[in-house]
């Protein structure tokens, strides 16, 4: 058995969307939850690659024609990627990029939604370099105990959106040909025709798909602040985890967050001067390097 795909984010930029559409291909299988994270978490990779399969992949893969897996979470470090690399030398990758300013505010909004941030949006990315550099030990509850896990995937807006080292480490060792780079732009705007560069790039049929096309994780705020301590620090919430599984715990948390929620009001996200404040600071030179070495036109990037 063996992986023939995987989309390796960036986070918040439709990888959701097109793991709904592929998950619907009659040649492709892909695990019911989006998400494995068996490469990223060590407790899991230990386990060994018979693990991977048996647990996320079952017998009906037989009537596939390739097996893919989807997780923006193989982008936190080169290592993960260097996993699967040396374990599928033929492996083909999917990398969607966003807008790294839009991307970092998307990313804000859904931690503050799911109660982990409390700080208001510039003080957040000012405070992720040192979040990082100084992570907690463990945080009670999550998914796994490497220090500086939680801290990269739920304060990282601005490491996240740092593709460039990244997307050279895949020009170094892969294939042109089995390597993919997509535009979140482009995904959105001409998903019909992306999604069949996607077909042609893995040599499976073009199919057509039945999805709703409104975005798949849309912007959402909170309503109430106390629900989610109440989530985490109620005695209620130690009998849950006394009598539950981690499973059914994980479900119940995202069935309450997402009633916890609301669609955003703030159309208009950030303004000019705040996304140009952060392109300046973060991204200008990370932007440029990535235009001229993968050929690429990010004028819309730029503020």
């Amino acid at each position: 058995m063996k992986l023939d795909f995987v989309c390796i984010g960036a986070q918040k930029a439709g990888t959701t969307k097109l793991h709904d559409i592929f998950k619907n291909h009659d040649s492709v299988f892909l695990p019911e939850e989006k998400e494995a994270h068996f490469f990223e978490i060590e407790e899991l990779y230990k386990k060994g690659i018979n693990y991977f399969f048996n647990t996320f992949y079952n017998k009906h893969i037989i009537n596939k024609q390739i097996a893919g897996l989807f997780d923006p979470n193989l982008q936190l470090d080169k290592l993960y990627i260097k996993r699967i690399i040396d374990e599928f030398p033929k492996i083909k990758i999917l990398f969607v990029l966003r807008d790294p300013v839009t991307r970092a505010y998307s990313h804000y909004k859904m931690s503050k939604l799911r109660g982990f941030e409390t700080n208001d949006f510039l003080p957040a990315v000012e405070l992720e370099d040192s979040r990082l550099k100084n992570p907690k030990e463990y945080h009670q509850g999550y998914k796994t105990k490497t220090k500086g896990h939680f801290e990269k995937n739920h304060f990282g807006y601005v490491s996240r959106g740092l593709y460039y080292e990244l997307l050279s480490f895949l020009k170094e060792n892969m294939k042109k040909s089995n390597y993919k780079i997509i535009l979140f732009e482009d995904l959105i705007y001409n998903l019909d025709e992306i999604s069949n560069s996607i077909c042609d790039f893995l040599n499976i049929p073009n199919f057509e798909y039945k999805i709703d096309r409104k975005k798949s994780n849309e912007s959402r705020d909170l309503r109430y602040k106390w629900v989610n301590s109440f989530i985490k620090e109620s005695t209620f919430s130690k009998i849950v985890k006394a009598f539950t599984s981690k499973k059914i715990r994980s479900k119940l948390k995202k069935i309450i967050t997402k009633l916890n929620s609301k669609k955003s009001i703030n159309k208009t996200d950030l303004d000019y001067n705040t996304k140009k404040l952060i392109f300046d600071k973060y991204f200008k030179n990370e932007i440029n390097k990535i235009e001229l070495d993968f050929n690429l036109d990010l004028k819309n990037w730029k503020y």
